[in-house]
């Protein structure tokens, strides 16, 4: 099951603890509809940590999780200095902080590229075929 989660280091109603948690716990929960049940069955997702900033902006830890094929399972965005506010909206708002990573695209291309069923392939006129 894909999971993507976004966390400010600025946000004190969501704890940093609670990032780490859903991962944790999607980690097990992956393990075993993969049937490598028990602790040691998520151990085996690889990690891949990249850091980056947004010019102007927030700089972020996104780690990302890959099952034994290679293929990305999880990621999480710790977003430096974000608070409890949509990361990268388009407005700022008391609930969104465009200093952040796009947090809507890049939900966007995670699912495009965790999806288990590829999209329909359009010919030139647009018509699936």
């Amino acid at each position: 099951m894909p999971v993507i989660v976004f966390q400010g280091t600025n946000d004190h109603r969501v704890p940093r603890a609670a990032a780490d948690q859903v991962i944790s716990q999607w980690a097990e929960t992956n393990a075993c509809m993969a049937g490598r049940s028990g602790k040691n069955g998520a151990k085996r997702l690889a990690e891949q940590v990249t850091e980056g900033s947004i010019p102007g902006g927030y700089s972020f830890t996104k780690s990302s999780y890959q099952d034994a094929g290679g293929f990305l399972l999880m990621e999480k965005w710790i977003v430096h200095g974000l608070g409890h506010a949509w990361s990268g909206s388009p407005a700022p708002s008391r609930y969104g902080d465009p200093k952040g990573p796009n947090a809507s695209q890049e939900m966007w291309r995670f699912f495009r590229e965790t999806s288990s069923t590829p999209a329909p392939r359009t010919s030139d006129n647009g018509k699936e075929q």
